[in-house]
C-alpha cells in the first residue's frame, strides 16, 4: 500500500513534474540576529539555567542556507514525518535536540492557555504591558522587549533581575525555538509559564520545539507554500552533521566544551569545497548520495558512533544517567501532528518496556538508550 498519498498536493510533485527545473527557494523566517544583539547580562545564567534555557542563550548565530533547507523539505513526507532520501529514510529525532540545542527533552508537556488578559500577564511578570502599537492579537513585537529590557541596572534587585530573563526567554522562544513566519513578534501564551523559573525547568521545551518543527516542515512542504519556520539552526545543523559533503569546513576548531554541538559551527566557516545557496547542485547531491557518505544509520542511530564525541559536551543541558522520558511530552507531539495506525516517528528511548498513555491508543515501545524508540498507535482491540 502506497502510504504517500499527498504526493499531488506535495512540493516534489512540482519539482518532478517541471523536470527539476523549479528553483523556487523558500523564505526561511528566522530572527537570530536580533537576539544576538542583545547582551546576556551573567546576572541572569542561574534563572536560565533553572528555566532550561541556558544552553540555547549560549547558541552562535549561524547563517541560514535557504537552498540547504528547501532541498531538505522537498525530501520531507508529511504521512511518515521523514526525510526520503536516495538510500533510505531518516529524521531528527529529541536526541539531535538534547545535543545539537541544549534544549530539555524530559519532563512535563509545554501546555497553557492561548487566550487570556495578556496585558495583566505583563504587568504582573515584566511590570510594564506594551504599548497597542507593541501587540497584535496577543503577540508581541520582540524588538520592543529588545529595548525595553536592554540593559540591566548595575545595581537591579532579584526581581529586576528575574524580569530581565523573563524578557530575554521570551525573545529566545520567538526567535530560535518557535519561530512562526510573523515579522519579529513572540506569542505572549509563553509568558505565563516562565513566571516560576524552577518549574518552567521541568517542561521537556526540547519535543515541543522539534513538534513545532515537524509541523512548520508539513507545512512547507506543500506546493504553494513559499516559507518555511521552525527551528532551522537545527534543521540545517543536523543535516551538516549527517550529511557531512554538505556541510562547509570550520576553518578553525571551536571550543564547545559545556556548550550544546551546534556552537561548533560557530566558528569561520570555508564554503568553497561545497555547494552552498545552489538549489540545482545541493538537490543533486542528496540525490548521488550513497551510504557511504551518511553519518550513522538512516532513521536509528547508533550511540557509539553517532555521540562518541558529544556526551560530554552535553552532560550540563541533558542527564544521560537518568534519561526516562515522560510520557506526557509525547501527547504534545501527538497535538501536534497528525499521526495514523501505520506511521511512526522516531525518537529515542531508555528503558525497554510497552506503557499506554492516557489516550489510550498510543503506545510508546522502548530499546536500549540511544538506539531507537518509537511512538506509534495500535488499532483498537490489537
Amino acid at each position: 500500500m502506497n502510504v504517500l498519498h499527498s504526493q499531488n498536493t506535495h512540493r516534489s510533485s512540482v519539482v518532478w513534474e517541471s523536470g527539476y527545473a523549479l528553483n523556487n527557494v523558500l523564505k526561511c523566517r528566522h530572527h537570530e540576529n536580533s537576539v544576538k544583539k542583545i547582551r546576556r547580562d551573567p546576572r541572569m545564567d542561574a534563572y536560565l539555567q533553572q528555566a532550561g534555557f541556558y544552553g540555547v542563550a549560549k547558541l552562535p548565530f549561524i547563517q541560514l542556507d535557504n537552498a540547504l533547507i528547501t532541498s531538505l523539505v522537498e525530501r520531507w513526507r508529511l504521512e511518515t514525518h521523514t526525510f526520503h532520501m536516495a538510500n533510505g529514510k531518516t529524521t531528527i529525532t529529541m536526541q539531535d535536540v538534547a545535543i545539537q540545542q541544549g534544549l530539555p527533552v524530559e519532563g512535563d508537556a509545554v501546555v497553557g492557555y492561548t487566550s487570556m488578559d495578556f496585558h495583566a500577564v505583563c504587568e504582573h511578570l515584566l511590570r510594564e504591558a506594551p504599548p497597542r502599537g507593541a501587540m497584535k492579537a496577543g503577540m508581541m513585537k520582540m524588538s520592543w522587549l529588545s529595548s525595553r529590557f536592554d540593559v540591566l541596572h548595575p545595581e537591579a534587585s532579584k526581581v529586576l533581575v528575574r524580569m530581565h530573563t523573563r524578557a530575554y526567554i521570551l525573545q529566545l522562544i520567538g526567535a530560535m525555538i518557535f519561530p512562526d513566519k510573523s515579522n519579529n513578534l513572540v506569542h505572549l501564551m509563553w509568558l505565563p509559564l516562565l513566571e516560576d523559573f524552577e518549574r518552567a525547568g521541568t517542561y521537556s521545551w526540547g519535543s515541543a520545539c522539534l513538534a513545532w518543527l515537524y509541523r512548520q516542515l508539513c507545512r512547507a512542504s506543500q506546493k504553494n507554500a513559499s516559507q518555511v519556520a521552525g527551528c532551522l539552526v537545527l534543521l540545517q545543523t543536523w543535516a551538516w552533521d549527517r550529511f557531512p559533503h554538505l556541510s562547509p569546513i570550520r576553518r578553525r576548531s571551536r571550543q564547545v566544551q559545556g556548550m550544546p554541538l551546534v556552537a561548533r559551527w560557530g566558528a569561520a566557516l570555508d564554503t568553497k569545497t561545497i555547494a552552498s545557496h545552489v538549489l540545482s547542485v545541493i538537490r543533486e547531491a542528496l540525490d548521488r548520495q550513497i551510504p557511504s557518505r551518511v553519518v550513522g544509520e538512516l532513521v536509528f542511530r547508533s550511540s557509539a558512533s553517532a555521540l562518541s564525541n558529544g556526551i560530554s559536551l552535553i552532560e550540563p543541558f541533558v542527564n544521560l544517567e537518568k534519561y526516562n522520558w515522560c510520557l506526557k511530552m509525547l501527547i504534545l507531539i501527538k497535538n501536534f501532528i497528525k499521526l495514523t495506525c501505520e506511521e511512526s516517528i522516531r525518537i529515542i528511548g531508555h528503558t525497554s518496556t510497552t506503557t499506554s498513555l492516557p489516550c489510550g491508543r498510543i503506545y510508546i515501545i522502548t530499546s536500549s538508550l540511544y538506539t531507537g524508540m518509537i511512538l506509534r498507535t495500535i488499532k483498537d482491540g490489537t
